[in-house]
């Protein structure tokens, strides 16, 4: 579902909320973060594979974890609006097909 179409079906605190949110991921700055956590992701993958200890590899490893939350956070976050947009338009049509009966 694109962004005009989960407008339509997202109720107006939430459509603020998602352009304001559109706007923070798309800005130069997200950018910056997401490359940067992308390169400490990957050096924490990497830290954890030459890990002397089991708990130096947890460590490092959790660390790349968090780094990858932040690198897809903008994709979860719309997909959960997508998913609540979308059901929005599910109910939408079973209140349409009952006002029909």
């Amino acid at each position: 579902m694109d962004m005009m179409e989960m407008m339509k079906y997202l109720p107006p605190d939430d459509q603020a909320r998602l352009l304001k949110l559109e706007d923070t991921f798309s800005s130069p700055g997200w950018k910056v973060l997401v490359e940067w956590a992308t390169d400490a992701r990957d050096a924490a993958i990497l830290n954890g594979a030459r890990a002397t200890s089991w708990d130096d590899n947890r460590i490092t490893l959790g660390r790349s974890y968090v780094y990858e939350e932040v690198i897809s956070m903008a994709e979860r976050i719309f997909t959960e609006y997508a998913n609540y947009a979308e059901q929005a338009k599910l109910d939408a049509a079973v209140v349409d097909s009952e006002d029909f009966e």
